[in-house]
C-alpha cells in the first residue's frame, strides 16, 4: 500500500461518522421508551380492554389495563409493594373496575373524573379474577404482591398521587 491509500482509508473512516443531527440536538439524552415491549402476559376484560403485564419497558413490574371504549386510555399501576404505602402493589381488581366503569363519556373522563371503585366493587372484580382459569390471567395475578397477613386482600382506599 502507498501512503495515498492509508490517507484515503482513513478519510473514508472519518466520513462514516455521522454528526449529530442538527435538528434535534438533545437526541442523545432522551432514553428509549420501548415501544417494541411486548407485555409477558395479557388478558382480554370482557368487551371493555385488556390487562397486561409488563416485566421491561417503560411499563416495568406494572400492570396496564387499556381501555377499547376510547383512543388512547390507559391506566398503569405497579406490582411492588412498599411497607410505608400498604395498599400498593395490588392493582388487578382496581384496574378491572376501572375498565369496566360504564360511567365515563371520553378518555379525559375516564382518567380524571370517574371516581374510585368502592371496597365491595373491587372485592368482586377480585373474586371474579380468581375464579377465572386463563393461564394469562392467573400468570398476572401471580406477579401482584402477596396479599398482607391481616387486611382484607383489597385495599380499603387505592393510592392517589397527583404529580405536578
Amino acid at each position: 500500500m502507498s501512503g495515498e491509500e492509508e490517507g484515503e482509508e482513513a478519510e473514508e473512516g472519518e466520513e462514516e461518522v455521522l454528526p449529530k443531527d442538527p435538528k434535534d440536538p438533545k437526541a442523545h439524552l432522551r432514553r428509549p421508551r420501548g415501544k417494541n415491549v411486548k407485555p409477558d402476559y395479557e388478558y382480554v376484560v370482557g368487551p371493555c380492554g385488556t390487562l397486561a403485564f409488563y416485566s421491561e419497558g417503560r411499563f416495568k413490574d406494572c400492570i396496564v389495563a387499556v381501555c377499547w371504549r376510547h383512543h388512547g386510555c390507559k391506566k398503569q399501576r405497579t406490582v411492588i409493594g412498599l411497607d410505608s404505602i400498604p395498599e400498593r402493589g395490588r392493582p388487578a381488581a382496581y384496574l378491572v373496575c376501572w375498565l369496566e366503569d360504564p360511567s365515563a363519556s371520553s378518555r379525559d373522563e375516564h382518567h380524571g373524573l370517574t371516581p374510585h371503585p368502592n371496597q365491595e366493587e373491587r372485592d368482586a372484580a377480585r373474586d371474579r379474577l380468581v375464579q377465572k382459569t386463563d393461564p394469562q390471567l392467573v400468570e398476572i395475578l401471580k406477579m401482584e404482591r402477596d396479599p398482607r397477613p391481616g387486611p382484607p386482600p383489597e385495599p380499603l382506599e387505592p393510592v392517589v398521587a397527583i404529580f405536578r
